[in-house]
Parts: structure tokens; sequence; C-alpha cells
């Protein structure tokens, strides 16, 4: 938080991370995302995601969490 405040008063753009883990539901890690950013304001990028593993999971498990991930961002 504090990095993102800095950042913003300094006037810089900043933007969000997530690592996505197929083994938990994409929609859950998108809700935990969305809570811990809240609203995005000016100089604020929308989130991304990147997906290096497959935890495990058949791809298209992992396919499916990504999926949920992306449709609940932009429902938010």
């Amino acid at each position: 938080e504090r990095n993102r405040r800095e950042a913003l008063e300094a006037g810089l753009w900043v933007g969000a991370y997530a690592y996505l883990r197929a083994r938990h539901p994409g929609r859950w890690q998108a809700d935990l995302l969305a809570e811990l950013l809240g609203d995005l304001g000016p100089r604020e990028l929308l989130p991304v995601v990147d997906v290096e593993s497959l935890d495990g999971r058949p791809a298209i498990e992992a396919r499916a969490c990504l999926l949920a991930w992306a449709d609940r961002m932009r429902a938010i």
C-alpha cells in the first residue's frame, strides 16, 4: 500500500500483478485481488495476470481458472 501511495503521489502510473494458481478458483482469486485493491483511481492500470504453472492440473482446468479470473475482473 505504501509503494502504491507514494508512486501515485510522485505522479507515476501504478498497476497490480496477480500470479494465478490453478489449484484455487479463479473467481476467488479475482475477488481477493479486487478486495485488496479497492477502487482504482487516476493513473491506476487494470490488473494483469501471470500463469507460469498449471499446479499439476490439466491444461483445460488451468484455462478454466484463467477465464474465470478474467471474467470476474471484467465484471468488477
